[in-house]
């Protein structure tokens, strides 16, 4: 084998060298990324959004038709009643399994639909069963009846 050939395989190796540890890299990163929430639970996988009072806890990765939660916080009124509205373009990308408490009423409109509960005390919590039904990125919306809204977008895998 000549000189040149040696150094020209040498600098085959070093290449070859660099994407073995660019490619380590990329799994240690994937694993970490993993661990951390972005395939399912972990610290990552839920976060919450407020506007005023309301507050809204929700998944930040999921997958399409596995069952979660959506945990809604919203102040009762003085007579104890508390109304949170979804817009109709979100339940169409959200399959609403169960809702605890069960609500007092639900009205269908145009462009969302209400939901009335009774409680005590000063503040409601409210969890919405839930599915994803499409693959993507979705961006709802929620908010109290006479309130704020808020918007938030989760990723859902296939």
């Amino acid at each position: 084998m000549t000189k040149a050939r040696i150094e020209q395989e040498f600098d085959f190796q070093r290449r070859e060298w660099r994407v073995e540890r660019i490619g380590w890299g990329v799994i240690w990163l994937l694993l970490a990324l993993a661990l951390a929430g972005l395939f399912g639970g972990g610290p990552l996988s839920r976060t919450s959004v407020s506007s005023g009072d309301l507050t809204l806890d929700f998944p930040r990765f999921e997958r399409e038709t596995r069952p979660t939660e959506l945990e809604v916080s919203l102040p009762l009124s003085p007579d104890g009643q508390g109304q949170v509205w979804i817009a109709n373009d979100t339940l169409e990308r959200l399959q609403v399994q169960e809702i605890t408490p069960p609500p007092m009423r639900i009205q269908n409109g145009p462009k969302r639909t209400e939901y009335l509960f009774r409680g005590e005390g000063d503040e409601l919590r409210v969890t919405f069963d839930v599915e994803f039904q499409r693959a993507g990125v979705l961006r709802g919306h929620l908010g109290q009846v006479g309130g704020l809204g808020l918007n938030f977008s989760a990723l859902v895998y296939p």
